[in-house]
């Protein structure tokens, strides 16, 4: 029934880094917009940039990179698309690369690609 397997650790000098970048952007819609038109470059992508509801932040930019360094570089391009100097990342150390549970990110019928959504 899982749709992955289990955790795989991601220690300092994988061949694969993974992180999620936290920032409190003085626009984030416009800085979402801006930080999805960076094409993918050799070293990190940013996945997408998520609007979240806290205080302390407002945008999550999921970041998949080859090195540390380019964890950074993403860190650096978030820091300056969201004018955020204080946007920190947090490093994945252990990643699950598919649902556990089966599960899957579309809730109803309509979402997702035609015949992979929770529901059929």
């Amino acid at each position: 029934m899982g749709g992955g397997g289990g955790e795989v650790e991601q220690p300092p000098g994988s061949e694969r880094y993974r992180g999620w970048v936290l920032a409190l952007a003085q626009d984030p819609v416009e800085a979402a917009d801006t930080l999805m038109t960076h094409p993918r470059t050799n070293n990190y992508v940013l996945i997408r940039a998520d609007g979240v509801d806290r205080d302390d932040m407002n945008l999550i930019v999921p970041v998949a990179a080859t090195s540390m360094q380019g964890l950074n570089d993403a860190l650096t391009t978030v820091r300056t698309d969201t004018k955020d100097p204080n946007a920190i990342l947090a490093r994945v150390t252990r990643h699950r690369p598919g649902p556990h549970n089966g599960n899957k990110e579309w809730f109803t019928a309509g979402e997702g690609p035609e015949g992979n959504n929770a529901w059929g």
